[in-house]
Parts: structure tokens; sequence; C-alpha cells
């Protein structure tokens, strides 16, 4: 009975952390608002039509006040977060993958710097999972370890999407996912 108890311990110790489903901040559901508006129109193109690149380092720049505001209520909360793009060419098999078929990002929200985000693996994989069975849904909300993941798709709205997101015989259709945002965030430690 001891050597059965032992195993077990054992087994949890090296277990990965629980995947808990939880619901997402209002800020990032607003954010995501202002998020999913930057993909209505094609002035850039994934993550460059979130983020600019300062010394090394992607930062999510907003545009207006309100983005400005969500921002700061995010980090006055105490909220670290970035933000990563999956896009549906990542679902399709393929010996050379191209920049939309990999994880973009992160792009940093709120991070403090020297934050270690979750192995992009972890969210790359986690970001296809919700791709592929997402639906017609609005998302998923999980905690993995001391991290948050929102994943929200981003859905093909007009015939412009359609036309740059068909990969060879796989056309989408109006409402499909051809992409998913991914929040990572959590609760600062020093707080």
């Amino acid at each position: 009975m001891r050597m059965m108890i032992y195993l077990s311990i054992t087994v949890l110790a090296f277990a990965a952390p629980p995947t808990i489903k939880i619901a997402a901040p209002s800020e990032i559901t607003r954010l995501d608002e202002y998020i999913q508006s930057r993909f209505l129109d094609r002035k850039a193109f994934g993550m460059n039509r979130i983020a600019t690149e300062f010394h090394g380092m992607r930062m999510f720049r907003p545009e207006n006040p309100a983005e400005l505001t969500v921002v700061d209520q995010l980090r006055q909360k105490g909220i670290e977060a970035a933000v990563f793009l999956v896009g549906r060419e990542a679902l399709a098999p393929s010996p050379f993958p191209t920049s939309r078929a990999r994880l973009q990002g992160p792009a940093s929200i709120t991070l403090l710097g020297g934050t270690r985000l979750p192995d992009k693996e972890t969210i790359f994989s986690d970001g296809k999972a919700a791709l592929d069975t997402i639906g017609q849904g609005s998302g998923s909300d999980v905690k993995k370890g001391e991290w948050y993941f929102a994943m929200r798709p981003l859905r093909a709205s007009n015939q412009a999407c359609i036309q740059c997101h068909t990969t060879g015989s796989s056309a989408p259709r109006l409402g499909d996912a051809l992409g998913v945002v991914i929040y990572v965030y959590r609760q600062r430690r020093d707080l």
C-alpha cells in the first residue's frame, strides 16, 4: 500500500499543471473588442495590425483613448499581459511553414521587464487546439499554473478576408475562424 501511495505522489509531482476553466477580466474582454476591430481593415497584416517593434520587443500600441484607458486599467490592477496570434494555416500540414502557420508574438501589452512568459510551444499548441475546436463559439478561457489564456477567434467578416486566407483547396466561408488571438496574462506577484 505504501508503494502505491508513493508512486501516486511521484506521478502527481511531475505532471503538468492542471488546466482550469475561468472567465477573463472585463479589461481583457474590452481589449479583445478593440483588437477584433483592427482585423476588419487591411492597413496591415498579422501581428503588425496590433503591435510595433521597439528595441527588439513587440509592443501593443493603443491607437485611441479607449484602448489607452483599458491598458491603463490593466496596469492599475497589476495585470501583466501579452498577446499572440495563431492563423488557420497552422492547422494545415506543411513541410515549409509560413509566418501565418506559426505562432506570432508576443506583443507586450503590460509586461514588466524580465517577465518569463509560458513556453511558446504550449501557447501555440493551445492556440491550434482552440482554432480547431472553436466552431461558432466565442472562445475559451483557461488557467495553466500562474498564467491565464483567453483565446478568441478572428472570423472572416468579408470577401477580402476569404481571398487572403484561402490556401490550396481550403476556402473559408464568412464567419469561419481565420485565426485565434491569445491573451496571456497573470496577476503581478509583487502585489
